[in-house]
């Protein structure tokens, strides 16, 4: 069994309108990724803003760009 890796490590992800599909995929990082520190940046690239910031207020990302 993997016991993690010693970070930090920052995983970035790049969305434009795919928010069933982002937070699949945040999900996934959280469940499967185990890096600590980990850090994840969302870069939201226009569109509807709303669900980016809900995964922000969830504690699903650590740092939000919204562009």
């Amino acid at each position: 069994m993997n016991q993690g890796v010693q970070g930090p490590l920052t995983v970035c992800l790049l969305d434009y309108n795919r928010p069933k599909e982002a937070e699949l995929c945040l999900r996934s990082v959280h469940d499967n990724i185990l890096v600590s520190p980990l850090q994840v940046l969302f870069l939201s690239n226009g569109g509807d803003q709303s669900a980016a910031r809900s995964f922000y207020d969830q504690g699903l990302i650590d740092t939000l760009v919204l562009n």
